[in-house]
């Protein structure tokens, strides 16, 4: 009798360890999930159904797809060599973006009619308010490409109780020129290739 006691005991044990391993396991499981379902950028399929492979194989695709092995330079070489590739899109991007032409456009602003009022103005220049800047974040994709601080749209939507008094006083910052806008400004170009094999950068 002492010994069914005992078994019975140790049984109630072992079942309550099963069971926090078993909500641990799953609660792993989620998370791995959710992370290869923001890396595979899919949408339109639900998590919950054990769809961690599948996700894992659309981010191995679109990694292949949209990877670029070589490509032409501007005098029509091929280039290879992951740095040298790096260098001909900077460079190709540095010279679109960039011009050497008259940068005195007065004589074709003066042409253009005025069309915004006094009370357009004060309304367009008014402090930014809380509420803005709350409404701008929860438009942010919530699963879309990561920002430079590698946050995604859903932590601001998710935390912004926490984090608004800071997001607000940056905000207020860059509209009254306290804060340098290249930190802000500075971004990812991300090539996404239009055609099988894309031979040049245009």
């Amino acid at each position: 009798m002492e010994l069914l006691r005992l078994m019975q005991d140790n049984w109630e044990m072992n079942y309550q360890d099963i069971k926090v391993i078993t909500h641990k396991i799953n609660e792993l499981w989620g998370r791995e999930e959710c992370y290869w379902r923001q890396r595979s950028r899919i949408k339109w399929l639900i998590e919950g159904d054990s769809n961690t492979s599948y996700f894992h194989q659309s981010t191995i695709q679109r990694r292949r797809q949209n990877k670029i092995a070589r490509i032409k330079d501007h005098e029509g070489r091929w280039v290879d060599n992951p740095k040298k590739i790096r260098h001909t899109i900077e460079a190709h991007f540095k010279e679109l973006f960039t011009t050497s032409g008259n940068r005195d456009w007065s004589e074709a602003i003066d042409c253009v009619p005025s069309v915004v009022t006094d009370e357009m103005n004060i309304v367009l220049t008014s402090p930014v308010t809380e509420q803005e800047v709350k409404e701008v974040a929860s438009q942010m994709g919530g699963m879309r490409a990561p920002r430079l601080d590698g946050f995604q749209g859903i932590f601001y939507q998710s935390y912004w109780d926490i984090i608004q008094v800071e997001v607000q006083g940056t905000t207020n910052d860059f509209f009254n020129g306290t804060t340098s806008p290249q930190t802000l400004n500075a971004t990812h170009i991300a090539l996404v290739p239009k055609t099988a094999c894309p031979e040049s950068i245009s």
